[in-house]
């Protein structure tokens, strides 16, 4: 990221960072960037990490464009996966806890349960993390999209973060607003075939104004992110291209 600032120093809390590797696992070059995270409740958490992942494995536009998602922890078909990147395959439950076993699991620091569903009949999970974070997941959207996602994060001192969700194409929902107990912390919105707004912090700044404002350019008949913009007085940005091989 340029070290030009658009909101005064605090630009620096919205500096973001790429990773970019070959997956030894599959031989497939990935990519993820990784924003800051944000914190709610005054400071008190929980905080949200914004992460976005590309991988050529995917085919699918989930609303970031082909191959790009927000790595949110999910459950789907019988397997889950952190935010992490983490995933494991779901083969058993506990007799005596109720707890979904993972045979691949060799460090426990997450457990996984079952939830009652809610008055929407819709299968729900608990994530209970060492570090004291629990997730509440929740089954939404349809078909191939369909996949249980956060829609609360509580803190070990109890505090609440809400996620909600908005229908997008083929079954598959995005994710649309975060909000702590007083104020929303994130808007994210599709706009039409071009363009991913992703706002933080959207009413903290001068005159109601965003905090920090990235956008996903999305071109091409196959609409895949051709650049990322930055939150700097300049509009800073990383472009990208892609090769088909």
């Amino acid at each position: 990221m340029s070290a030009s600032t658009a909101v005064h120093s605090n630009a620096f809390n919205f500096s973001a960072y790429i990773e970019t590797g070959v997956d030894p696992r599959t031989g497939q070059y990935t990519m993820s960037i990784k924003l800051p995270a944000l914190k709610g409740n005054a400071l008190q958490g929980p905080d949200f990490g914004l992460t976005l992942f590309y991988s050529p494995l995917n085919n699918e536009d989930s609303g970031f464009g082909k191959g790009w998602n927000l790595q949110l922890t999910q459950v789907r078909n019988n397997l889950v996966t952190l935010s992490s990147g983490e995933s494991y395959k779901i083969t058993g439950t506990s007799s005596s806890t109720g707890r979904l076993e993972m045979s691949e699991q060799k460090l426990r620091h997450f457990d996984l349960y079952p939830e009652p569903a809610g008055p929407d009949g819709a299968e729900r999970f608990r994530v209970e993390h060492r570090s004291g974070l629990v997730e509440v997941l929740k089954t939404m959207g349809s078909g191939a999209g369909q996949v249980a996602l956060p829609v609360e994060l509580h803190s070990p001192l109890g505090h609440v973060l809400y996620l909600q969700y908005t229908p997008f194409q083929n079954g598959h929902v995005l994710l649309s607003e975060v909000r702590d107990e007083d104020e929303t912390l994130l808007t994210l919105q599709r706009v039409g075939n071009s363009r991913v707004e992703i706002l933080c912090y959207p009413y903290g700044g001068a005159g109601g104004d965003p905090l920090a404002r990235y956008g996903m350019t999305l071109s091409g008949s196959d609409l895949r992110v051709s650049e990322i913009t930055l939150p700097t007085a300049n509009q800073a940005r990383w472009r990208f291209t892609y090769r088909d091989v």
